[in-house]
Parts: C-alpha cells; structure tokens; sequence
C-alpha cells in the first residue's frame, strides 16, 4: 500500500526481519496460489509473517486497500488498477522474469532472493480419454494459445502467456507439485509447533 513504510523490498525484507511475526499479509485462502508464495517468501528469507486469509482475491485484496492487512501477494491482473491509480506499490515480482506492466520492479532472484513462483492455468481431461479427442482438443487449444486476439487479451490482463503442450506441461507440473508439496509439509509443521 502507498501508505506503507517500504519504499522498495529491501526496506521490506529489513522491516520483516527486525520485527519477526508483526508484518501481516491477506491470501485467497489457506494453502491458496496467494498463500504459498508468501511462506515461501518467509522460508527463503528467514522471516516470519502473520497470514490472515480472506474467502478469495478480491476479498484479500480488500484487506490490503482497507488497510486492515500490511502486504498481499497477488497477479498483476488483480493489482495493476490499484498500481496505476497509486494506491499500491509492487515491491518485487516472483517469477523469472520482469512484469511487462511494471519493468522498473525486479523479480526476486534479481534481488537475490531464491525463490520463483507463478500463478497458473491448465486444461485437464481424464487420463482414459480416447487419444483422438485430445489431440483435437490439443490442437484447439494450440491454436487459441497463438491466436492474436487471445494474445492481445491476456496481455492486457496484465499476465505473460507461457503456452505449455501437454508433455511440457506434465513435466512443469511435477516439478511444481513437488516444491509446493514441500512447503505445504513445512507450513503443517510449523502450525503443530
């Protein structure tokens, strides 16, 4: 938030350090693509935040603009109309490149931090489905994914479009399940401490 005390995440980072617990952040909920990454921060940084989760994005990102919570972890799509009016103030972006909305912020690794996160969307069918109709429904969404107007859309969503054939994405995907599963294991861990 503009009025918040941090003019850029090293100012942030500082503050979460010296006052373990004391900074709060909103999620969509428990477990949810806006939790994760902000323990993920915490485990990456050694801090610790208070997570107070809300009953969706919209909501959480309420808490922030009411001033009722420090931080919120969010996608561009949800943050830019806030940015642009400056009410919010983006401190840094998680995945492995800069936000084309926002250039001037760095990612995390930039700022040597060790952590990437992205929010995603896939298209899933069950595993029994005859090998025709996927490929029909492959070669569809191949084709919308590489659609000018489906591209321009997205863009102006304020989120990168990173299209994913099912091979590639099968492989990301287990990739992903595997670091969000562990820092799953390690928010239960610390919940029964």
């Amino acid at each position: 938030k503009k009025t918040a005390p941090w003019k850029n995440f090293g100012e942030f980072l500082q503050d979460a350090k010296r006052r373990p617990g004391a900074i709060t952040y909103s999620s969509s909920g428990q477990y949810g693509p806006t939790h994760l990454p902000m323990e993920m921060l915490s485990q990456a940084t050694g801090t610790k935040m208070l997570h107070v989760p809300a009953a969706g994005g919209g909501p959480a990102m309420n808490l922030l603009l009411g001033g009722h919570v420090d931080t919120f972890f969010t996608v561009p799509a949800l943050g830019i109309q806030h940015v642009e009016s400056g009410e919010l103030r983006p401190l840094a972006a998680s995945g492995s490149t800069r936000v084309a909305e926002f250039p001037s912020v760095p990612t995390l690794k930039e700022l040597g931090v060790d952590l990437e996160y992205v929010v995603w969307v896939g298209l899933f069918a069950p595993k029994d489905m005859p090998p025709d109709v996927r490929g029909i429904i492959s070669k569809a969404v191949a084709a919308a994914a590489s659609d000018p107007l489906f591209k321009n859309a997205i863009a102006k969503s304020g989120t990168t479009l990173a299209y994913q054939g099912a091979d590639e994405f099968q492989s990301w995907w287990n990739e992903d399940a595997e670091k969000l599963t562990t820092i799953i294991k390690k928010i239960n861990e610390g919940a029964k401490k």
